[in-house]
């Protein structure tokens, strides 16, 4: 929740991932998408919500938009709470636009369009977030995936958006809590929050930016571009579940789980 992530980070090199994975989801799945609506609303919260909250340290001096490390945050002998709630208010304009990014990806992935035969919701969402794969990974009859590697790239790194998103938006809530009795001259002792618990627990969030979501948007796009460039499929067609038991062996629950064999690229 500093200024590398929010601002450089969400406020634009994710903008231009959001807005071609909102692409790419309803073209490799050969449907529409979701919501082109929700779409513009993502566009616009984040856009309106990162200047806000840039704007909060501009105007206000609310100099914790560089570091917000407990209990600088609800210091207001040195900063203005009125300017940090609103620098809380951009934040959360751009939580809002996040979690409807991920509303759309998902809603996209298992929706049945209008005169479509209906879509398998539950086995569609296995497959997109490496559940199915899992539970084949030591059985000797296979079951054909039902979304394509970059697809379920998309899906895995869209779960820690999500996760990032909450721990971002709890963040958000706690400071602003501090801010509001503040303003209303109701000063809460920041020694009731635990530093390195908050520390660790505002880390968890911003490796999630990182290690979830761009190394599997990244490692789902090489895999994307692989397959068009040379037209052949993914090395793992035959045996994709061991590379998918690793990933989750080494990075756990939040980890990237891709156990999916990549088409031949003409299906994209």
């Amino acid at each position: 929740m500093t200024a590398h992530p929010l601002v450089a980070i969400f406020g634009s090199t994710y903008m231009i991932v959001f807005g071609a994975f909102l692409f790419l989801v309803p073209f490799l799945m050969k449907k529409p998408l979701w919501s082109i609506k929700v779409a513009n609303w993502t566009f616009f919260l984040i856009t309106i919500g990162t200047f806000v909250m840039w704007l909060a340290g501009f105007l206000s001096h609310y100099a914790p938009l560089y570091t917000l490390y407990w209990p600088l945050p609800a210091d207001f002998s040195q900063f203005s709470a009125m300017g940090g709630a609103f620098f809380i208010f951009g934040i959360a304009l751009i939580m809002v636009g996040t979690l409807l990014f991920v509303l759309n990806v998902f809603k996209t992935i298992v929706y049945t369009p209008e005169g479509w035969e209906k879509q398998p919701v539950a086995r569609l969402l296995g497959s997109a977030l490496g559940l199915s794969g899992f539970r084949y990974l030591f059985r000797k009859q296979k079951q054909e995936h039902l979304v394509s590697l970059p697809v379920a790239a998309i899906a895995r790194g869209t779960v820690d958006t999500f996760l990032n998103a909450a721990v971002i938006t709890f963040t958000g809530v706690l400071i602003l809590v501090y801010m509001v009795a503040e303003i209303f001259g109701h000063s809460l002792k920041s020694t009731a929050i635990d530093a390195l618990l908050y520390k660790n627990w505002f880390w968890w969030g911003l490796d999630l930016i990182a290690d979830g979501m761009v190394l599997i948007f990244v490692a789902g796009s090489w895999y994307l571009l692989a397959t068009l460039i040379t037209g052949k499929s993914s090395l793992w067609k035959i045996g994709p579940e061991l590379p998918c038991f690793l990933s989750w062996l080494f990075h756990g629950p939040c980890g990237r789980i891709i156990c999916y064999p990549i088409r031949d690229s003409r299906d994209y």
